[in-house]
C-alpha cells in the first residue's frame, strides 16, 4: 500500500516512478471546522482540504490509473452529505460536493478499467465536537428547536 500524505495548502504533484506501481486511490480527507457563518476564511479551508484535495489528486493520478489492467477510486464523503448538522455546514456541503462529484466521475469513467467507490461514514460519537460524546445525535439542521 502507499500512502502519499499533502499537507493543508500544499498541491498535488506529478506523480513520480512510483506512480506505476499502484491501482487503488483511497481519499480520505477531513477538516471539521464549527465555523461561524461570517468566518470566510475557515470556510475556504474546509473546502480546499474536504473537496479540492481530493479532486486534485484524482486529477493528478488518474492517467496513471487508466493505464492499469483495474483500478479503483475510493472517495470518502459522509452521512452527513445528506443529512446535515447545523454546527458544521461548510464540512456538511463538502462531503454532499464529494458524493456529487463521485457520482459524476463514476459516470465520466464509466468505460474505462476503473471502478469509482464511494465509502459513507454513518453518524459515530466521538469528541470532535466540542466535549465528550452523548447519546443523542446533536441538533440536526432539519429538528433544530429555535
Amino acid at each position: 500500500m502507499l500512502v502519499i500524505a499533502l499537507r493543508r495548502g500544499e498541491q498535488s504533484r506529478e506523480p513520480g516512478d512510483w506512480a506505476g506501481r499502484f491501482g487503488v486511490l483511497h481519499k480520505r480527507n477531513s477538516l471539521v471546522l464549527q465555523a461561524q457563518p461570517d468566518n470566510l476564511a475557515e470556510a475556504e479551508s474546509t473546502i480546499a482540504t474536504n473537496l479540492l484535495g481530493p479532486i486534485r489528486l484524482t486529477a493528478a493520478l488518474l492517467p496513471v490509473l487508466q493505464k492499469q489492467p483495474r483500478s479503483a477510486i475510493m472517495n470518502v464523503s459522509s452521512g452527513l452529505a445528506f443529512v446535515p448538522m447545523a454546527p458544521t455546514p461548510t464540512y456538511c456541503a463538502t462531503k454532499a460536493a464529494i458524493h456529487s462529484y463521485t457520482q459524476s466521475l463514476r459516470h465520466q469513467i464509466r468505460a474505462s478499467t476503473i471502478e469509482v467507490l464511494e465509502l459513507i461514514p454513518p453518524y459515530v460519537a466521538t469528541d470532535l465536537m466540542d466535549g465528550p460524546p452523548t447519546p443523542t445525535l446533536c441538533r440536526w439542521t432539519s429538528s433544530s428547536p429555535r
